[in-house]
């Protein structure tokens, strides 16, 4: 056998053995069952890129890991808190500001409050990412946030000097310390507020960066909540009395399929823009603004000292949506504790747009979505005439768009959850034009007009109140919806609890003469005592309703002025049935004590 003959067979044999080791080598471990085993070392290089396989990676890509652990590593990067640093400045000098309360405010969370040190420095840190309104309320700032997830995001707030004085005494006068001290601007659509802190031993609470006057407001445990008061620089300070007693909600919350308690759902008891009420003493104030707090890990709530009457609670968390409900609250009433529970289901969420009639998108125009005659929530259409819903709960839901300024509005009718591509377009708004004047032709300013749906009183639902302007004209602007002549109570005072007259207008008109009558005989006053609200109805006219709760620690009602003549009182709630206590005729001028109304402990 010759030399080359026996290489090739060398090599041969060589390469029939390599063949053979590999294959062996590949062969896996089974299990009886036939399942492969995976060892260790296995296991540990299956997780290593090879080198055939490098390639171009997609920016955030996690290399070594799976897609699994990649997308969990981009959704904590994503929740990651971020750190807000405010620098509160004065006005005229920009020096450092101390002691100017500043906060960061959501509309499904508390409100983050600080006060900022001697640097005029304020951190708010492991706040959620998001779009957040930074108000400094004393000094009238208020602006939108975008806070990005793990950054840490610097602003330079500018406030006045200006100073004030707040006091807190009980009724007897006698300085109610620790009690928390709230301030409020009147803002459309609803009031926006923030805590000022709470007083000292005297009773007092420095307020500092004050621009225009600010109302301000107490609470404190074992007392209701005072009435809101005007704080300006200019003055020495606000006293705020706080009555005795005050009544407590408790309730839970609940996920309306599983029955689980929800935590961190926000509640408020109270209306978001409250509006005016009346004081123990008669005379109409600012009315206590909203009281929060938010559920804890069991789902439940407590309030105490809470003003007396019929208040709304309403329940709220990001995805889903806002439920609301009415109770009746009194110190003397079910041991002065009133339950409720809440059954929350998921929101669905509604996207689209607003036009103009030339097809140019409408910016910076409130969108409201109604279940008809209630509005649920708004929202603001962005530059591009965008907006979006989150937390809508069943539908139907009539969304509504109104551009005072140009006299336009828009509405659609969404019937389905999850709609998107929504388009509403612009339109001119039927409307109502013309004059109040008194018996001698003068114009009456500031005269309330009311428009309703139906009649007006419990049988009809208020759409909308407009004011007569310096010379008497009023403009008043109708849904198209709107074809037939609808009910316009006319009230020629404020602090009015019954309209002057009722006129019915066809829309479209614009010349309308309301002439008041020159009022003659003197009005007067009702006086009385209740645990409930009262219904309180003129004869002579069944559309004049009014809904009277009692107020301070004696539970007086007072209704004044009021015209003379036959009134009839009711007690009982409107979520039941009105019982007639007592029919009374008032003369002009006279003041009538009509005593305590008796209490159904049923109801």
């Amino acid at each position: 056998m010759n030399r080359p003959k026996i290489f090739f067979l060398l090599l041969f044999a060589v390469g029939v053995a390599v063949v053979s080791l590999r294959w062996s080598s590949s062969e896996e471990s089974v299990t009886p069952d036939g399942l492969p085993i995976q060892t260790e070392a296995q296991e540990a290089t299956s997780t290593l890129e090879k080198p055939n396989q490098n390639r171009l990676r997609a920016p955030g890509e996690v290399v070594g890991k799976s897609q699994e652990a990649a997308s969990e590593h981009k959704k904590s990067t994503s929740e990651q808190p971020a750190t807000l640093r405010v620098h509160v400045v004065a006005f005229d000098s920009e020096e450092p500001m101390a002691d100017v309360r500043v906060a960061l405010d959501s509309p499904k969370a508390l409100a983050l409050v600080q006060s900022s040190d001697t640097s005029g420095l304020v951190v708010f840190s492991e706040v959620p990412p998001g779009s957040w309104k930074l108000c400094c309320l004393a000094a009238g700032t208020r602006m939108t946030l975008d806070l990005e997830p793990g950054k840490i995001q610097t602003v330079q707030v500018t406030v006045p000097t200006g100073e004030g004085m707040v006091q807190v005494f009980d009724e007897i006068g006698t300085p109610i310390a620790d009690a928390e001290v709230r301030a409020t601007r009147l803002m459309f659509p609803k009031d926006v507020g923030m805590a000022l802190g709470t007083t000292d031993r005297h009773g007092e609470l420095r307020v500092v960066g004050i621009g225009s006057p600010i109302y301000v407001e107490a609470s404190a445990k074992g007392h209701t909540d005072s009435f809101r008061k005007m704080l300006s620089a200019k003055e020495n300070g606000v006293e705020l009395i706080l009555p005795g007693g005050g009544s407590t909600v408790r309730g839970s919350v609940i996920e309306s399929n599983s029955w689980e308690p929800m935590a961190g759902v926000l509640i408020e008891v109270g209306k978001s823009n409250p509006g005016a009420g009346r004081a123990s003493n008669g005379v109409f104030e600012p009315a206590p603004s909203p009281r929060r707090t938010v559920t804890g890990a069991n789902g439940t709530f407590l309030l105490e000292g809470l003003a007396l009457g019929h208040l709304q609670i309403t329940a709220s968390r990001a995805g889903w949506g806002t439920h609301r409900k009415w109770v009746q609250v009194h110190p003397e009433l079910n041991h002065g504790v009133t339950a409720v529970t809440f059954e929350m289901a998921p929101g669905f969420r509604i996207q689209g747009r607003v036009l103009q009639a030339s097809g140019n998108p409408a910016a910076d125009l409130l969108v409201y979505a109604t279940d008809g005659n209630r509005v649920r929530t708004l929202t603001e259409t962005s530059e591009s005439g965008s907006f979006e819903f989150h937390d809508l709960l069943n539908p139907p839901v009539t969304l509504q768009v109104k551009d005072y300024e140009m006299g336009q509005q828009a509405w659609a009718v969404v019937t389905e959850k999850e709609a998107s591509g929504v388009e509403m377009v612009l339109s001119p708004r039927h409307s109502i034009a013309g004059r109040i004047t008194d018996a001698l032709g003068q114009p009456v300013e500031r005269a309330k007009l009311g428009v309703w749906r139906g009649v007006p009183g419990e049988q009809g639902s208020l759409v909308t109140v407009f004011r007569s302007l310096a010379n008497g004209t009023f403009h008043i602007l109708l849904d198209p919806s709107i074809e037939q002549a609808i009910p316009i109570a006319v009230y020629p005072q404020a602090q009015a609890v019954f309209p002057s007259l009722v006129l019915q207008a066809e829309p479209g008109s614009q010349d309308v003469l309301v002439q008041l009558s020159d009022g003659a005989s003197e009005p007067g006053a009702l006086v009385m005592r209740s645990k409930t609200t009262l219904r309180i109805e003129q004869l002579a006219d069944p559309q004049s309703v009014h809904y009277a709760p009692p107020q301070g620690p004696e539970s007086e009602i007072r209704v004044s002025p009021i015209p003379a003549g036959t009134y009839r009182i009711c007690t009982g709630n409107p979520a039941d049935s009105w019982v007639e206590w007592k029919t009374v005729t008032l003369g002009p001028g006279e003041t009538l004590d009509l005593g305590t109304a008796p209490v159904d402990e049923d109801r």
